[in-house]
């Protein structure tokens, strides 16, 4: 699903990492509405993705879907409609303690009304939960499962910008320490793993119109914001909003794909290619998906690892690992190099490494 600025779309497709390709697929049963603006989740427990509410031609729905991964099957049930109040741009989650769907937020009505309610799906029906503090919407959100809690960044009726976190075991909510970054819609969120932190990557600057391109990562325990390194990606374009954010948890990267990304709204595209963030406890390094040069507007076809590392907006206290590729079949190793070392191999295809941390520095945690 999705919308690309002209229709509301109805595809689907599945990223294999290990490849870096897309496929798309062609599931049967009842599948939603084409739509834009839904939520979904990953539910571990039957292996499914459950999916609900958003915008399709005909306005906000409130009906839910589930998509089995074995048999490639979507199924829908009227036991399993939210209530009959359409609503879209909502938070989510998927709390695998319970075994449950969260979302809270949105917006309802002609005139995108925010609301708070919350809600849990159990796999057969809604139950109404604790409203959120404030009126939510535009956000993202992700399961924190060490301290159990669904988390969320949205923004709010007066152009505010939230985090708030749902404790589902007492029904409660709480308000989190702020991002400390401008006003933001439409961020990506996933949880990292690796660093036990949530990660909230990009969304649409609220006063311009803008696309952003900060990475943020939450510490729950803690309190603590820490904003990250982030870089150009995708042809020069250095922000993205309305996208697709999740933590790939056997590679132990976050991929972005898809969204907005330039200072008009509706202007859309989908990347050719996903762009991967990985941050450990003792590095900082995020790598690109695969870069197609040839592609790329303004761009002679060919470069060398110069080029690249202009194109990633690099520094000399960053340090590139790098594979080329002639076709995008067989992957040749170069590097490690630091921007602006002369390497004279000229390719179309290219994967890079990007390790903040090459001069020595701490690397945020």
């Amino acid at each position: 699903g999705g919308y690309n600025g002209a229709n509301h779309l109805d595809d689907m497709w599945k990223f294999d990492p290990s490849t870096h390709a897309w496929t798309q697929l062609s599931p049967t049963g009842d599948a939603p509405s084409a739509r834009a603006y839904a939520c979904a989740v990953y539910a571990s427990g039957p292996d499914q993705m459950w999916l609900t509410c958003g915008e399709d031609d005909s306005g906000k729905q409130s009906d839910t879907f589930k998509y089995d991964f074995n048999t490639n099957t979507w199924s829908t049930d009227a036991g399993w409609d939210l209530g009959g109040v359409g609503r879209k741009a909502a938070m989510c989650c998927y709390d695998a303690e319970h075994g449950k769907m969260i979302i809270a937020g949105g917006v309802v009505g002609a005139y995108d009304q925010f609301v708070r309610e919350a809600y849990a799906f159990d796999g057969a029906s809604w139950t109404q939960k604790a409203s959120a503090p404030t009126y939510v919407a535009y956000g993202a959100g992700c399961w924190l499962p060490a301290e159990k809690r669904f988390f969320t960044v949205a923004g709010t009726t007066g152009n505010d910008y939230k985090a708030l976190a749902y404790n589902p075991d007492i029904n409660e909510w709480e308000t989190l320490t702020a991002p400390p970054i401008s006003v933001k819609w439409f961020p990506g969120c996933c949880y990292d793993d690796v660093s036990g932190k949530a990660l909230v990557f990009g969304g649409e600057n609220v006063s311009t119109g803008a696309g952003t391109r900060e990475l943020l990562s939450f510490h729950y325990p803690t309190g603590t914001w820490t904003e990250l390194p982030s870089f150009n990606f995708d042809g020069g374009a250095d922000a993205c909003s309305r996208h697709g954010f999740a933590w790939d948890s056997a590679n132990k990267v976050a991929v972005a794909w898809g969204g907005c990304n330039d200072s008009d709204p509706l202007s859309w595209h989908t990347h050719d290619a996903p762009v991967y963030f990985r941050h450990h406890h003792r590095e900082a390094r995020y790598r690109t998906g695969v870069i197609d040069v040839g592609e790329t507007p303004g761009r002679d076809g060919a470069w060398n690892l110069e080029d690249v590392c202009d194109f990633l907006g690099g520094s000399d206290s960053v340090s590139y690992s790098a594979e080329y590729s002639d076709d995008g079949s067989e992957w040749h190793e170069v590097g490690p190099v630091r921007d602006g070392d002369a390497i004279t191999q000229r390719s179309r295809y290219w994967r890079v490494t990007v390790d903040f941390t090459a001069d020595g520095d701490e690397p945020p945690r």
